[in-house]
């Protein structure tokens, strides 16, 4: 593959998550696609799995958009750096419990690490801040309270 082939890959898939495509997202990761959420800790494996997680971020984030900053690729690997933005308008369900709405409107940046072969991902790494992001829904008073004092 071509190191634009893989550039286009990695931003349809964001685009199909954008725009809740999920049929499109399946054709675009190998049914045994593997999903590290490194901000999470969660690990998952195939379609099923991972879409699970992915309608659930929508579900408490539903305008939820990824916007490319800058991407690149070398060898069969493409690099994203993501903003998210999105209004935290329904639950948050994580490993470690859940967030009621805030309906407050959040940025958060990102990076995905996809490996790609034969136009599917195969492998995908997301890098982003959980804990910035609890903080900044409330869910770690300690935190904004030290903020604040800053």
């Amino acid at each position: 593959m071509t190191e634009q082939q893989i550039l286009d890959v990695v931003r349809d898939q964001l685009d199909a998550f954008n725009n809740d495509q999920w049929a499109r997202w399946r054709e675009l990761h190998t049914p045994n696609a593997e999903y590290d959420e490194v901000g999470t800790g969660r690990r998952l494996t195939g379609h099923d799995e991972i879409l699970e997680v992915l309608k659930s971020w929508k579900t408490a984030f539903p305008d939820l958009k990824g916007t490319v900053d800058h991407i690149f690729a070398s060898e069969n690997v493409g690099v994203v750096e993501v903003s998210w933005k999105g209004t935290h308008k329904g639950t948050l369900t994580l490993p470690v419990g859940t967030v009621p709405p805030t309906n407050t409107r959040h940025t958060i940046r990102g990076v995905m690490v996809c490996e790609v072969s034969r136009n599917k991902i195969t492998k995908a790494r997301h890098y982003f801040d959980a804990l910035e992001l609890m903080s900044k829904l409330g869910a770690i008073p300690e935190m904004k309270a030290r903020k604040a004092k800053a």
